[in-house]
């Protein structure tokens, strides 16, 4: 079993967090179902546990690849900005009580990722730092009233039945939190603004990897469509 802090370093910033209610985060949800608790849509099961901001639905495949390449919740064709660097994503296995943290996948419009890090943090009662919905950009220093429970690389595997029996990871609030290089935030930072990230904007700028990703499985969706009208 990996040690509740092990000895990967902490980032200066993590790329994405997001914190919610223990009983919510950990909640077991159906393949494609979330839980909505403070700000963000919560899911956890054989498939993944990850994250996005509250309002928007995933695709489990096996970790949520909405989106990603030509995968886009509800057959829209079209890529939501908002939507996809929200989210965070990590693979599972097992089922609930035993389920494995697996490697990889997700933070934001990071995806594949296989050499960030990953934490997971807990507190006892309410932390100072609590923002509502997902947040980019954080200093690990700011993150007042948290205790470390794990944190690992994306490249490998932990028991999170066995981390969740720790004394450092029993808390009742639970925090994700994801760092990857190449991790980009596009529109305002709402770290430092409203504790809502719903009251922040975006603009329609989209990282060029994933533009060309969004149109060609649009065109792939469109083609499909008129052969089978």
């Amino acid at each position: 079993m990996a040690a509740p802090a092990s000895a990967v370093d902490v980032p200066a910033a993590w790329s994405l967090l997001a914190a919610g209610e223990r009983s919510a985060v950990f909640a077991v949800t159906e393949r494609d179902a979330t839980t909505s608790n403070n700000g963000s849509a919560w899911y956890y099961n054989g498939q993944s546990m990850g994250f996005v901001k509250d309002g928007n639905c995933i695709v489990q495949d096996s970790a949520d690849v909405a989106d990603a390449f030509d995968f886009f919740c509800d057959d829209v064709i079209g890529f939501s900005q908002d939507s996809a660097q929200t989210r965070l994503s990590w693979h599972t296995a097992g089922s609930s009580p035993n389920i494995n943290i697996n490697y990889g996948w997700r933070v934001g419009t990071s995806i594949s990722v296989s050499d960030g890090i990953r934490a997971i943090y807990t507190a006892d009662s309410q932390p100072a730092y609590y923002p509502a919905g997902p947040r980019p950009n954080v200093s690990s220093a700011s993150l007042t009233g948290w205790t470390l429970c794990w944190v690992g690389s994306y490249s490998e595997s932990v028991s999170l039945s066995s981390l969740l029996s720790e004394p450092a990871c029993d808390g009742n609030y639970v925090m994700y939190a994801g760092y990857a290089e190449d991790f980009q935030w596009v529109g305002p930072d709402p770290s430092a603004a409203s504790n809502n990230l719903a009251e922040t904007g975006f603009d329609a700028t989209v990282p060029a990897s994933f533009a060309v990703l969004t149109i060609v499985g649009a065109a792939a969706i469109l083609i499909r469509r008129r052969a089978i009208s």
